[in-house]
């Protein structure tokens, strides 16, 4: 279709590996000294080294179900958020939300049985997403996004973020 797998609302600009010309910016923005000196780090950053990715693929460390470690971390009492972009395709909300409904874990059933909800941002006053959560598990799909969810909705990314951080349970803000 010509269409960009990380955000259907867009056509795949062919000048990049990986659709996003946005790309070539924050690598050489993280590249930057001043930047890595505000950060503490001294390292070349990549933003996706398909080197890298092969010798995952050759190891046979690629796509492998490390979904199934899931479940003994929130078990463990780590709270766990996963998001996905309405409009990845690659990432997509649907088989997020689906293996999330699937994960075998103690509080399964309530998490399953707990309703979703809508999510309107505090920030912008937008329907943001909708999310479930039950205990240490939390599932949310932000709209009006592609894979890169906080280049596609900033001012809701730090908002979701900022409050998971601070220990928020849910997103009803």
């Amino acid at each position: 279709t010509g269409l960009n797998i990380y955000d259907v609302r867009t056509k795949c600009d062919p000048s990049t590996p990986l659709c996003y010309t946005i790309l070539n910016d924050i690598e050489a923005y993280l590249n930057r000294a001043d930047v890595q000196e505000e950060l503490g780090v001294d390292v070349e950053y990549k933003g996706c080294n398909m080197e890298v990715n092969q010798r995952f693929m050759m190891a046979g460390d690629w796509m492998r179900p490390y979904v199934n470690l899931v479940p003994d971390i929130i078990d463990s009492g780590v709270r766990t958020l996963i998001y996905a972009g309405d409009a990845d395709y690659i990432c997509n909300y649907m088989g997020n939300r689906a293996w999330t409904l699937e994960l075998e874990w103690s509080g399964k059933d309530e998490f399953n049985s707990a309703p979703e909800l809508d999510w309107v941002s505090k920030v912008t006053g937008k329907k943001a997403g909708i999310f479930r959560t039950y205990d240490k598990l939390t599932y949310l799909t932000i709209y009006e996004a592609g894979h890169m969810v906080p280049y596609d909705q900033p001012e809701h990314s730090k908002e979701f973020i900022n409050h998971w951080i601070s220990g928020g349970k849910t997103f009803a803000l």
